[in-house]
């Protein structure tokens, strides 16, 4: 019972970080389509041409594939605080070329 609570806290602390990492703008809901799909393709781009491996396996995996930490961590062999350091620094680096 112990570690199932402190599994339940660790996974909702991860949560907590990537919503912080990677906050939502609800400002961003009045943008034109065309805008929006803009942006997606430079962030397409970017990532293509500009993000090393393992961060693009793992940024893919989590946004096209929409796959949970723990998944991508048991499909790569890694741990989970990995996937998230990898994802965290690709993410930064897409924010800091937009």
């Amino acid at each position: 019972m112990r570690n199932g609570c402190i599994n339940h806290i660790r996974k909702m602390q991860l949560r907590e970080r990537f919503k912080h990492l990677h906050p939502l703008d609800e400002a961003d809901d009045s943008r034109p389509i065309e805008e929006v799909l803009a942006e997606l393709d430079r962030i397409n781009a970017i990532v293509d041409g500009q993000i090393e491996e393992p961060q693009r396996t793992i940024f893919r995996l989590r946004f096209d594939e929409e796959l949970t930490f723990q998944e991508i961590a048991t499909r790569l062999d890694l741990s989970v605080g990995a996937v998230y350091k990898y994802l965290r620094q690709c993410i930064n680096r897409i924010k800091s070329l937009i």
